[in-house]
């Protein structure tokens, strides 16, 4: 699955060069600044818009794609994803100016949590795992290490 410029998903079957695609979100002019992500534990892929906004859940079981849910967020960093549990972690840029860690439900597409960060400016930095659940957040403006519980 890749997520393109123009809201595109896109998948290419190496076997058969069947190529597949879906377009998760309807805004214009919208971009990516980090790649998608894909559980195969969990035949989800994530895909986001940086620029206009929107998370989602794509659905790739079938034969086909299918967005499976949708979340109105803005992120610009790589989420982290916890199969075991089956969460992801990404940032959302809000439009108060605050870069928000959020935790989402894989499956239903549900936000389970938000952690204020204290950074006021998104960056295109990758989140890093800790050993316990627990999340690195690094911006520009601000260091954080997160745990939940």
């Amino acid at each position: 699955m890749v997520c393109r410029r123009h809201h595109g998903g896109l998948r290419i079957d190496f076997d058969d060069g069947r190529v597949e695609s879906l377009i998760p979100f309807g805004n214009e002019g919208g971009g990516i600044i980090a790649p998608p992500v894909h559980v195969p534990e969990l035949n989800r892929a994530v895909c986001w818009d940086s620029l206009r906004g929107g998370l989602a859940g794509v659905d790739t079981s079938g034969s086909g794609l299918s967005v499976a849910w949708t979340l109105a967020l803005r992120p610009s960093m790589q989420p982290v994803v916890f199969p075991e549990s089956g969460e992801l972690v990404i940032n959302d840029f809000t439009e108060s100016g605050s870069d928000d860690l959020v935790v989402v439900d894989l499956e239903s597409g549900e936000l389970v949590d938000r952690v204020y960060t204290g950074s006021r400016i998104a960056n295109g930095m990758f989140l890093s795992p800790g050993s316990d659940r627990d999340i690195f957040y690094c911006s520009t403006l601000g260091l954080a290490r997160v745990a939940w519980h």
